[in-house]
């Protein structure tokens, strides 16, 4: 038996034996952290790779949480991202998407398309077949210069119309939004793009009361002066919908949706140090500045309000690890994901550290929902991951895959071998199947009808590793691939 599937025994074991109603007093969260695989540096195959990555754990009832986002510097040297080229290779969508799903209880499939949205872009033909289609907007995030954009679709849910407004003529997208009666009648939702453009999202019918959208700004030393204007905003209809940093300063977008009255929202806005928690409640929007402080805003009206943790991690230079930057030194595994020669295989490796990261410091019944990086005054690269015990809406729609989610691996898909993507994504797919998790797995040389290909990674004993081969081998004949060699390179550290 390998250390997955006693893994997987346990919590069976566990869960037979622990009552139903522990899991409704405490629902459970698995957590996966996804990065582009590819090994090309163009900017759609980099977007496509991202996606794809995602729309995998999707089938498999995962949803979007959340895109990293915050200090464009810090995720530079996280990810080794490169400087923007004018679109020819573009690292926009090299990014950490982390995904979350329920443990225990039946899961819906969704789909995904993922855009990342520098300034200037033209985000409406892009766009508007997506709402006919069915996505809504359902995570963003602020990364510097660009904006990560998720569309979900499931299929409880039907069209809808999305409108872009920019910057022209001396007038900002707001201004032009504010000039559109139609828009105005039927918004929903506004979601800023760069600095230059406002997505709005658009109801069917038009409302007796036009919607309006509105910023507040405050100091970072006296951000929560604007609280009693937001409350007294809250009592016509408006709701917070972000918090973004700029510098030293904070913006809230302040949203009103058409046809809406006064809320019994109460908001609250609240900072403290690294990896605090915001106040009890829904949390609207967050921002982390520039000394550590995490920024919340939060409604709290309710007798019974979500519970808000957050998730400090310091990533800094290992010197097990060749110097590259995790959250702390390597296990066999990961330090066998950074030997490889995969333009990949360090942001695959960062992104797995950080999965086990969540794993291991998140609460039971707590499930991510923001995650921001900023660096600290000693210059240390944080990510703090706002998690929050508020269940989750249900989504209607097909019931989710069964089988094991795959894993995330480095590709091989550099011109003349991107042919061997596939085959060797297959078979990884089939061993997480035979329950080998992800401390192997396979890396083709190469695609030939009597090719090669290396077992890697870690096992704690030598009968493992025997186990976990003939693991490989079934998974290579699943996929008609029986003539293929096996190099056996797993590491025995117990």
């Amino acid at each position: 038996m390998t250390r997955a599937q006693a893994r997987i025994a346990a919590l069976l074991i566990g869960g037979l034996l622990s009552a139903p109603a522990s899991m409704a007093d405490s629902q459970a969260w698995e957590h996966r952290v996804v990065v582009p695989t590819t090994a090309v540096l163009y900017d759609e195959d980099i977007s496509a790779s991202l996606e794809r990555n995602v729309n995998a754990l999707a089938a498999r009832g995962f949803h979007v949480a959340a895109f990293v986002g915050g200090d464009p510097v810090v995720l530079d040297r996280l990810l080794s991202r490169r400087a923007y080229k004018n679109g020819f290779a573009d690292d926009s969508a090299v990014t950490l998407v982390v995904m979350a799903r329920p443990v225990g209880v039946p899961t819906t499939a969704r789909t995904y398309r993922l855009l990342h949205v520098r300034q200037n872009e033209d985000l409406a033909r892009v766009v508007a077949p997506l709402g006919a289609e069915g996505f809504r907007l359902a995570a963003t995030e602020f990364d510097g210069g660009v904006v990560h954009l998720a569309f979900e679709k499931t299929d409880g849910k039907g069209g809808v119309e999305y409108r872009e407004f920019r910057n022209r003529n001396r007038r900002t997208w707001m201004e032009h939004l504010l000039a559109d009666a139609d828009a105005r009648a039927r918004m929903t939702r506004v979601q800023p793009v760069a600095l230059d453009a406002g997505l709005v999202e658009l109801g069917a019918a038009q409302a007796s009361s036009p919607g309006d959208v509105s910023w507040l700004n405050a100091p970072e030393h006296d951000f929560d002066r604007i609280e009693p204007r937001i409350r007294e905003m809250a009592a016509a209809g408006y709701r917070v919908d972000l918090v973004r940093r700029r510098n030293n300063e904070f913006d809230v977008l302040m949203m009103k949706p058409a046809g809406a009255a006064s809320t019994t929202a109460t908001w609250d806005l609240d900072d403290g140090p690294w990896g605090s928690t915001c106040a009890r409640g829904r949390i609207a929007g967050a921002a982390v500045g520039p000394d550590g402080d995490v920024f919340c805003a939060t409604d709290v009206a309710g007798s019974s309000t979500a519970a808000n943790r957050g998730l400090d991690l310091t990533a800094r230079p290992q010197s097990t690890a060749g110097g590259a930057v995790l959250f702390r030194g390597p296990t066999c595994d990961l330090g066998e994901r950074l030997r490889s020669t995969r333009p990949a295989a360090a942001r695959v490796a960062f992104a797995l550290q950080m999965e086990r990261e969540i794993a291991k410091a998140a609460g039971q019944g707590f499930r991510a929902m923001r995650a921001l990086a900023a660096s600290d005054s000693r210059q240390l690269d944080r990510i703090v991951v706002f998690t929050t015990d508020a269940p989750m809406a249900a989504a209607s729609g097909p019931a989710a895959d069964p089988t094991a989610a795959p894993w995330v691996f480095a590709e091989l898909d550099t011109p003349g071998k991107d042919r061997a993507r596939a085959p060797e994504a297959a078979v990884n797919a089939e061993l997480a199947q035979q329950g080998v998790d992800s401390t192997t797995w396979i890396e083709f040389t190469d695609f030939a009808p009597t090719g090669t290909a290396n077992l890697r990674g870690c096992v704690s004993t030598y009968a493992e590793r025997a186990v976990v081969e003939a693991a490989a081998r079934r998974a290579f004949a699943a996929q008609n691939l029986g003539r293929y060699r096996i190099r056996n390179e797993l590491l025995v550290a117990p």
